[in-house]
């Protein structure tokens, strides 16, 4: 999607307008080829026992691919969505608000994975970042998800598809991190991207009450999102009640899915040396639960820079 010059987006509103056009467009294309499938799945499988369970079916005589569902369910998995509202947070108050920057420069720097600007990269590390509470960048993230879900929604409904989106329930993040290049939330080219509705590791630095209550606010108008916490032992052997309490509230305030990780500190560092002693250490990742120890190296790093409260 053409989306003008950068000289031509010389507000924040602008950025963010020309940021969801892209997503548009990535929805148009991504609806077509659900189209493509839809077409050729109701060709070539009648999916008779399916239909045989639906009461739509049922009542209008027809299968699944022949109009006997009122709602043709689809969905779209997103991944980063937490590291998009960071960067773009970043570019708010660094290139908008304070002008220490021009949004050419901070593209270069991203061009050149922050070599020789290391200063510069230090500066976007240390603007707030989602999971403290901060109620500027939490409405930044708020906001683009609903526009997100709205414009899946709505371009979905002309294809006759109920479209969702999930907030991803696997560690995609992680997975496409190596394709994407450096953001300006201070994440180098090639590193992990967020997961699902949870602040990018290490970052959510304001305790976890800040920390639930910025991943409360997230829109239940989409197809779901999960949000990871590691909780330690001693806090949860120490202060049960008020662990409950936090959790309660999430969940009273609209908070969705909870992954929650219990572990003393150093549980993981030693399960590095000796894997052998920890064969039954299991873990939330990220919608599913592992052996810490036969996770590869990059899931391990990722769950271990997790805040442990």
């Amino acid at each position: 999607e053409k989306t003008g010059e950068l000289s031509e987006l010389d507000s924040y509103e602008k950025l963010e307008a020309a940021f969801l056009d892209q997503v548009r467009a990535v929805a148009r294309r991504e609806i077509r080829a659900h189209e493509w499938n839809r077409e050729r799945t109701g060709r070539d499988c009648a999916l008779v026992l399916h239909s045989l369970l639906l009461d739509d079916c049922l009542e209008r005589g027809a299968s699944i691919y022949e109009g006997g569902v009122r709602y043709f369910g689809a969905n779209t998995e997103g991944f980063g969505l937490i590291s998009t509202a960071n960067s773009l947070a970043v570019i708010k108050k660094l290139v908008y608000d304070e002008k220490k920057y021009t949004l050419p420069e901070l593209v270069h720097m991203l061009d050149v994975d922050f070599e020789g600007y290391e200063g510069a990269r230090r500066e976007m590390l240390n603007v707030d970042k989602f999971g403290n509470d901060a109620g500027w960048v939490d409405d930044i993230k708020r906001r683009i998800e609903g526009e997100i879900n709205a414009i899946y929604h709505d371009i979905g409904l002309k294809s006759h598809l109920h479209y969702y989106t999930v907030a991803n329930v696997n560690p995609g993040g992680i997975t496409i991190g190596p394709y994407v290049a450096a953001s300006a939330d201070g994440r180098r080219c090639g590193e992990p991207m967020s997961l699902g509705n949870s602040p990018m590791p290490g970052t959510d630095v304001s305790g976890l009450t800040a920390m639930l209550l910025s991943c409360a606010r997230s829109p239940a108008d989409n197809g779901g999102v999960v949000t990871n916490v590691n909780i330690s032992r001693a806090m949860l052997n120490d202060r049960r009640e008020t662990v409950r309490q936090a959790f309660l509230a999430y969940f009273k305030l609209g908070g969705q899915q909870l992954n929650v990780n219990c572990f003393s500190k150093g549980d993981l560092e030693d399960a590095l040396v000796h894997p052998e002693r920890h064969r039954n250490l299991i873990v939330r990742v990220s919608g599913y639960s592992a052996r810490f120890t036969s996770l590869d190296a990059i899931t391990q790093k990722n769950i271990m820079e997790r805040t442990l409260f």
